[in-house]
């Protein structure tokens, strides 16, 4: 039988993994990509 820590790790993994499934989905949009582009080429010219 599962205990309880072991519920939770299993349902932040699961959740983790939900959270990155939404952020792939926004990112491969074409406003989210375009979005990323300049997130990292400002971050870029300030290095």
């Amino acid at each position: 039988m599962v205990n309880v820590l072991d519920k939770d790790k299993i349902l932040w993994y699961v959740m983790r993994v939900y959270k990155n499934e939404n952020n792939l989905e926004i990112l491969t949009s074409e406003a989210g990509l375009e979005e990323l582009m300049n997130k990292y080429s400002k971050r870029d010219a300030i290095n």
